[in-house]
């Protein structure tokens, strides 16, 4: 199979009122074409804090920033938190979040080895909102610290409490103090942005690269 050529573009999506606008396009260029051209690299991440420190809201908005659990890392994190923004998105599995016991004691574990310990009575029935209805799943949420991105709301869901691992999902917000349901309705916008009718403005990264058109504005 013949390789694919052409250009692979970064955006994201800006979501106020239902309306989305997407933001201006950035050429992303791998490590071989950089050297070729003689330019300084810029990795993906790097996109995705360029785009943070130079978007300019709506006057009377608060901006909260979406992302995928890729994009979910100190520097974008940090990129928006600097700018008085929220932040919320996947988290992989592999993160290591610290639980405080009632005693105090304190311990370090991975998001997956945290879902294994969950009963049945940890789980909340919620609602996945989307344009065609909402759709049923369980929601665990706690309060923690994750290592390398600080403190943060962390919601673990699934779609059947029988064989919860194959749809187990490790999401994180720095609303702290969002329910269980609030943090589902704030995750659905990045999926599902014209659900969104509030003053709060959102911003999701990214909205997926694509190769050989000159822009692309489909969804993740």
């Amino acid at each position: 199979m013949a390789a694919a050529t052409g250009h692979c573009l970064f955006t994201g999506l800006y979501v106020l009122l239902g309306q989305r606008c997407p933001l201006p396009a950035a050429l992303y260029r791998q490590r071989a074409t950089v050297i070729e051209e003689e330019v300084p690299f810029q990795s993906k991440i790097d996109l995705a804090v360029q785009q943070i420190e130079a978007f300019t809201p709506p006057q009377a908005t608060h901006t909260h920033v979406l992302v995928d659990s890729w994009y979910h890392c100190t520097q974008v994190r940090k990129a928006a938190q600097q700018r008085g923004w929220d932040f919320s998105g996947g988290l992989k599995s592999n993160r290591v979040m610290r639980l405080i016991a009632e005693d105090g004691q304190r311990e370090w574990l991975k998001l997956a080895d945290c879902a294994t310990r969950l009963t049945r009575d940890d789980w909340q029935e919620v609602v996945w909102s989307g344009e065609a209805g909402g759709q049923k799943v369980y929601a665990h949420l706690v309060k923690s610290w994750i290592r390398k991105l600080g403190p943060t709301l962390v919601l673990i869901t699934c779609h059947d409490l029988d064989a919860p691992r194959p749809s187990l999902r490790y999401w994180g917000s720095t609303q702290l103090e969002l329910t269980h349901q609030e943090l589902v309705d704030t995750l659905v916008v990045r999926r599902k942005p014209s659900l969104s009718t509030t003053r709060t403005s959102w911003v999701a990264i990214p909205i997926r690269s694509c190769r050989h058109k000159p822009f692309c504005v489909s969804g993740p």
